[in-house]
């Protein structure tokens, strides 16, 4: 995975009412931005740390998993700095920051999760 292709495909996604496009680690460490970097950190960090609170106090089904229907798969955050809408992309959180439409910043979330999933996944059976 290219770091300065993904930051490339990131910023490409990048439309009126979506300021920036990011994405973190389960750790909450800022891998890759569209934009200032400076500014998303601390979004980054609570976005991971929401999620990964979820997951791990999601109720459980009876073969020990997560149910399907308890999978988070979009989180709504308001910020100060505006909505952040993150879903899950491998084991990382895609964050989608802007003052838009919240439907607009699910759809950029929604475009950019396909475009990069197949490197992900690639990515992650390179690993196993």
């Amino acid at each position: 995975l290219n770091a300065k292709a993904l930051t490339q495909t990131l910023q490409n996604a990048l439309s009126q009412g979506v300021d920036n496009i990011f994405l973190v680690n389960k750790e909450g460490a800022l891998l890759a931005s569209a934009n200032d970097q400076d500014n998303v950190k601390t979004s980054g960090a609570i976005a991971s740390t929401i999620w990964c609170d979820y997951e791990a106090n999601a109720p459980s089904s009876e073969a020990g998993g997560q149910a399907e229907e308890d999978e988070l798969n979009l989180m709504i955050i308001e910020a100060e700095a505006g909505r952040i809408i993150a879903t899950s992309l491998g084991m990382m959180c895609l964050c989608i920051q802007g003052q838009g439409e919240i439907g607009k910043l699910i759809e950029t979330a929604n475009r950019v999760k396909l475009s990069l999933q197949p490197s992900f996944q690639a990515l992650l059976a390179e690993g196993e």
